[in-house]
């Protein structure tokens, strides 16, 4: 089934899981969070991942083209964007300066500086998928990459941070985006 639009992907420990004679665990499994119901559901982390490959490969065959325009003031192609960091909702730095709430969904929240490239590329720096349908934010630094390499990048059981694959800050997550077409 699809997942949530936004959402957070935590590692389960496979000893934390119940288990039974009939039950088999498997060997990677994640805990979906969605943030707008607060619901969790475990779910294998290859099924996410070929959920969005397959998203991926969709939206290139259709030719999607993505949206840039500010979610506050409508500008086509801000400058410069940041995003929030508990919602995804990206806006021109202008609509965001010395707020402290989302524009868009009035969750608090801090902006981050989205690291785009000068030709507003959609290329993941880490595959190399020139389009991908959903991308990812690194919440402490801001760069993005493609949402597959966001879920392999997630903390492995025990491990609190993940750190950025461009500037190595450590992060506790990569947030999803939210991106219109």
């Amino acid at each position: 089934s699809p997942l949530p639009s936004s959402y957070k992907i935590q590692p389960i420990i496979s000893s934390d899981m119940p288990s039974s004679d009939n039950m088999a665990i498997p060997s990677r499994t994640v805990n979906v969070i969605d943030y707008k119901t607060g619901k969790e559901r475990i779910r294998d982390f290859n099924e996410i991942l070929d959920h969005f490959v397959k998203e991926d490969q969709k939206s290139a065959s259709r030719g999607d083209r993505f949206s840039r325009v500010c979610g506050a003031c409508g500008t086509e192609q801000p400058r410069r964007r940041v995003v929030s960091d508990k919602c995804g909702h990206a806006f021109c730095r202008e609509c965001a300066d010395g707020k402290n709430t989302c524009p868009d969904c009035e969750k608090p929240c801090s902006f981050i500086h989205l690291y785009e490239d000068d030709d507003h590329s959609r290329q993941c720096g880490v595959c190399l998928n020139e389009a991908p349908r959903y991308r990812s934010f690194f919440k402490d630094c801001g760069h993005l990459v493609c949402r597959v390499c966001a879920i392999r990048s997630a903390p492995e059981s025990g491990q609190s941070t993940v750190s950025c694959p461009f500037c190595r800050v450590p992060s506790k997550s990569a947030v999803p985006l939210i991106e219109k077409i």
